[in-house]
């Protein structure tokens, strides 16, 4: 396949049902959480990225969804009343359960790893790489250092020069070591419920 055949441009609202799907099954959200409760929480997923974002992009193959990257300029700070309406939409039906409940417990944990590690880390970043994934099928054809480049394209556009992003053992997170970025923060984090220790990291372009 040759990269005339890949189309790359900004997210439509066409395309959120194929990010939920994707999101579902990167994230492994069926693993811990029923099919209902696991469809709200890539759409809860979705649109709290979307609520924020400042730069998205997706890639498609003969009209197929197969990849995203989304970004944000953290001196705009844009928070969209159309996406934070509907991310609540999502959030709210899960806190009317015990399993959304428990779940949301989990994230929580995860929320307040991250915020170790900015309390831990000196620098200060004015842009973040908000979310990033490829189908597993599509791996190998050069998209994601596509997309990736992209992303960067943006941020030397908007003049921004550091930025971060939240990883862990659930992703692809070798691909930010190939692209020469530094790991800043880790830490393990044990899930009694789920009978597994995931790894969290903090990478950057800077250190």
């Amino acid at each position: 396949m040759n990269d005339s055949q890949i189309r790359y441009r900004p997210i439509q609202s066409s395309d959120y049902v194929a990010i939920e799907a994707i999101i579902r099954k990167s994230w492994k959200y069926d693993q811990f959480a029923s099919p209902k409760i696991a469809q709200r929480l890539s759409k809860d997923f979705l649109t709290s990225c979307l609520a924020n974002q400042t730069f998205t992009c997706v890639a498609i193959i003969n009209e197929k969804f197969v990849g995203v990257i989304m970004g944000k300029n953290k001196k705009k700070q844009l928070r969209s009343l159309k996406y934070l309406s509907r991310h609540w939409l999502a959030v709210f039906p899960l806190l009317m359960s015990k399993e959304g409940i428990r779940i949301s417990k989990l994230f929580r944990e995860v929320n307040q790893v991250n915020k170790k590690f900015f309390k831990n880390t000196p620098i200060e970043f004015d842009s973040e790489l908000a979310f990033f994934v490829l189908d597993e099928n599509q791996r190998g054809l050069g998209i994601g250092k596509n997309l990736y480049q992209l992303f960067l394209d943006y941020l030397a556009a908007e003049e921004l020069t550091s930025f971060f992003l939240f990883t862990d053992t659930t992703c692809n997170y070798g691909f930010y070591e190939h692209q020469g970025l530094h790991r800043l923060q880790e830490e393990n984090l044990y899930f009694p419920s789920l009978k597994e220790t995931t790894h969290f990291y903090l990478y950057s372009n800077k250190k």
